[in-house]
């Protein structure tokens, strides 16, 4: 049985619209779009293979063999700062130090005190309760010392001074006073009157009012002095200035190699006194005081002595 296929009728379906259904729009046909060639691709080149290191060629060990010196220099760096900084601090302290250094002062004072000095003077501490003959002889001894020092320099030994019968200079009581006033001060007054004995006349200060002067023995000098003297100490407050003197015997002094004598050291000193300066408005310094420095051996007496005094009377408040 053979089939055949018949054209059959198609039958029409009538699909019903709804009638809130969109109308859809045909679409546009544009022109089509152009495709870009792909870029041929940029051939990658093979990274480059390192060789491999030992152990000699590590990272540490290339920054240790490039910086071998680093902690050398740092070291030394450190060093140079800590010195800086000892240099700067040693270099305040001396600063300060030399601010505050009076050696020079001391110095300077201890020789103009030297004419005081000489005749180992009689604590006072004001120039009226003071020796007055010793203070007079203390400026008759600033001038002749001076006339000394002239003749050694000028190599003479003729005097700028006349001489009397006794073979004493002449001095005019006018050089004395000023001599006075620039030891103790513009308002000092010497008390003039003979020093010594008539019996021994070429060893007398002697003073003529009539003439206003002073006959004064040349033997007077330093070197008939039994004690030199030693600056130790030196005390400040304000504008006035206390040197501590020490007495050394002369016979005491030893010699060096060339013969010249050994300077005097506080160490051998006999005693020490206190010399008071002040300074005036023109910054000159003068002599206004000096003070007896009391030893153990002072304090000592004392105290024994104030023992005795307590025993004794208790000793008669008992007979009593």
């Amino acid at each position: 049985m053979s089939w055949e296929k018949k054209d059959q009728p198609v039958e029409s379906v009538d699909t019903p619209i709804k009638e809130d259904a969109t109308p859809v729009k045909p679409k546009r046909r544009g022109r089509p779009k152009k495709v870009q060639a792909e870029a041929p691709a940029t051939p990658v080149e093979p990274m480059p293979v390192e060789p491999a290191l030992d152990e000699s060629h590590t990272e540490t060990n290339v920054h240790r063999g490039r910086y071998r010196f680093a902690a050398w220099i740092g070291l030394v760096v450190i060093l140079l700062a800590i010195i800086g900084t000892i240099s700067i601090v040693w270099l305040g302290i001396k600063l300060i130090g030399d601010a505050t250094d009076n050696t020079d002062l001391m110095n300077e004072l201890h020789d103009f005190s030297v004419p005081v000095s000489y005749y180992q003077p009689t604590a006072f501490d004001d120039l009226e309760a003071a020796d007055s003959d010793q203070l007079l002889l203390a400026a008759i001894y600033k001038i002749t010392k001076a006339e000394e020092v002239r003749q050694l320099r000028e190599g003479t030994g003729e005097f700028s001074y006349k001489l009397d019968s006794e073979a004493r200079l002449i001095i005019p009581t006018e050089e004395i006073t000023a001599a006075y006033r620039a030891l103790f001060g513009t308002g000092a007054e010497p008390t003039f009157n003979t020093i010594g004995s008539d019996k021994q006349a070429y060893a007398q200060f002697l003073y003529d009012e009539k003439e206003a002067c002073m006959h004064v023995p040349w033997i007077y000098s330093s070197s008939s002095s039994l004690y030199t003297t030693v600056a130790e100490d030196i005390r400040m407050r304000g504008k006035t200035a206390r040197v501590r003197i020490g007495y050394v015997l002369v016979s005491t002094l030893g010699f060096d190699d060339f013969g010249d004598q050994l300077e005097p050291q506080p160490e051998n000193a006999e005693y020490f006194q206190w010399f008071v300066f002040e300074q005036n408005e023109q910054k000159e310094w003068h002599l206004v005081a000096v003070e007896d420095e009391k030893t153990d051996a002072d304090a000592t007496t004392v105290s024994t002595t104030t023992t005795t005094t307590t025993a004794t009377t208790t000793t008669t408040t008992k007979k009593k």
